[in-house]
């Protein structure tokens, strides 16, 4: 009988000691994978912002270089917590923190002509955006619709 009670203390000993190694893994693993998640989230949104600012600039430059008149749609998808911001010749934008205000990542686009924002300066574009660039002979307008 005491051979048979010896066997059981052993091994629940080792289902605890299995327990405790799971659990002590699963906080080891949390506490880093956590941050890694975080950073890539903003890295994806920084990209994502990037891609929408050069998807205008890009269709700012077709559309000067054509000759006469001339109109592009272009449809954007801007992340919250980002803001694009006219400032011809260039589209600059910024990926905001948690709290709106600090910026965690900026960056600038390069339109390489004149062009004039249509209402305002498309500060805090979030969601999604279609965004036409009309060329007449006043000049390119850059109109942001929401």
């Amino acid at each position: 009988m005491a051979k048979i009670g010896k066997k059981g203390q052993v091994s629940i000993e080792f289902m605890l000691l299995v327990v405790m190694m799971l659990i002590y893994g699963h906080f080891l693993i949390t506490n880093h994978v956590e941050p890694s998640e975080l950073a890539i989230n903003d890295t994806a949104q920084a990209a994502q912002t990037r891609i929408a600012a050069e998807r205008i600039a890009n269709s700012i430059k077709e559309v000067s270089a054509s000759f006469g008149d001339a109109k592009k749609t272009v449809h954007i998808n801007m992340p919250s917590d980002s803001e694009l911001i006219c400032n011809p010749p260039e589209m600059n934008f910024n990926v905001l923190e948690e709290d709106s205000v600090s910026i965690k990542y900026s960056g600038v686009v390069n339109a390489g002509t004149s062009f004039t924002c249509l209402p305002g300066s498309g500060v805090n574009l979030k969601g999604p955006y279609s965004v036409e660039i009309i060329k007449t002979g006043s000049g390119t307008n850059v109109i942001f619709n929401g």
